[in-house]
C-alpha cells in the first residue's frame, strides 16, 4: 500500500469491481475510448487482468485502486514485458473526483514507488493527443511529450492521434 496526505493506493479486493465498473460509466469518463473498451463486458476483463496481476509472482505489473473515502481511480506502473528499468504508466480517475488534485497526487507517489522500489529508470505512457486533461497532467509532472503519433482506425476517423509521454528520472 502507498499513502499520500488523502489517498491510500493499494490493490483491488473482488468486491470492488461494481465500483470499478461504475465510474467506467459516468459521463465524460470514456471520452477518448475506442468502441466497446469501456462497455462492462470488457471492462470486467480488465478488473479480472488487474486481480491477477497482483497474484503473479515475481509481481511485474502494479494496477492499483486510488481510495479517498472510495475507490475512485485506478493507477498503474507496468513493466512487463519492457527493457529492464522501463515502465508504462497509466491511470483513470472517476469523473467526480476531476479537478480535486488526486490524480497529481497518486500519480506522484506511484511515480515515487516506481523510482524508489522498483528501480525504474524511465516511464512511459500513451494518450489521445486531444485530451487536454492527461496533457495538463503529464506537463505538470514533468513528462515530455512525442510528436503526435498515428492511432488506431477509430481514433483517425475523429481526426486524433496518440501522444507518448516519457519521464526519465532524474540523477
Amino acid at each position: 500500500m502507498i499513502a499520500t496526505a488523502r489517498l491510500r493506493l493499494r490493490d483491488f479486493r473482488p468486491d470492488e469491481l461494481p465500483a470499478f465498473l461504475a465510474w467506467h460509466e459516468e459521463p465524460g469518463y470514456a471520452d477518448y475510448y475506442g468502441p466497446g473498451e469501456a462497455e462492462p463486458a470488457h471492462m470486467r476483463g480488465v478488473f479480472a487482468k488487474i486481480l491477477g496481476w497482483a497474484a503473479e509472482s515475481p509481481r511485474l505489473n502494479w494496477q492499483l485502486a486510488i481510495e479517498a473515502d472510495a475507490v475512485i481511480g485506478t493507477i498503474g506502473i507496468r513493466t512487463k514485458g519492457l527493457a529492464r528499468g522501463q515502465a508504462e504508466f497509466g491511470l483513470g480517475l472517476a469523473p467526480r473526483a476531476w479537478g480535486l488534485g488526486y490524480a497529481s497526487e497518486a500519480a506522484r507517489a506511484m511515480i515515487q514507488f516506481a523510482w524508489d522500489r522498483l528501480g525504474v529508470l524511465e516511464i512511459r505512457g500513451l494518450a489521445v493527443t486531444e485530451n487536454a486533461r492527461v496533457r495538463l497532467l503529464m506537463t505538470r509532472l514533468g513528462f515530455r511529450s512525442s510528436a503526435p503519433i498515428p492511432g488506431p482506425e477509430w481514433m483517425e476517423l475523429k481526426g486524433w492521434s496518440h501522444t507518448e509521454w516519457t519521464l526519465t528520472r532524474g540523477v
